[in-house]
């Protein structure tokens, strides 16, 4: 199990995180405005807005976010401890 970085703390992880939602926000800001006007635009100054608002918005949030456990989605929790977990394949 992995644990988040804790309360008013950013890891390394988090700041990639963050450039990566900064560029996915810097990608989706010139689509939405493109739909929006009904032609496709690029305002540069927008774009960089966008990204950079989403990256900030990101880290932000992970700041202000205590840290919890994160356990891997192929091994889930068994529902009673004491039960002991079925093995693959059955």
């Amino acid at each position: 199990m992995k644990q988040t970085s804790g309360l008013f703390k950013i890891d390394w992880a988090d700041t990639l995180k963050g450039v990566l939602v900064a560029a996915i926000g810097a990608i989706l800001t010139p689509i939405t405005e493109s739909l929006n006007a009904g032609i496709l635009t690029f305002d540069w100054k927008h774009i960089l807005a966008g990204g950079i608002t989403a990256g900030l918005a990101y880290i932000v949030k992970n700041f202000f976010t205590p840290a919890k456990v994160v356990q891997p989605a192929n091994d889930p929790a068994p529902s009673d401890p004491d039960k002991p977990r079925p093995k693959p394949g059955q």
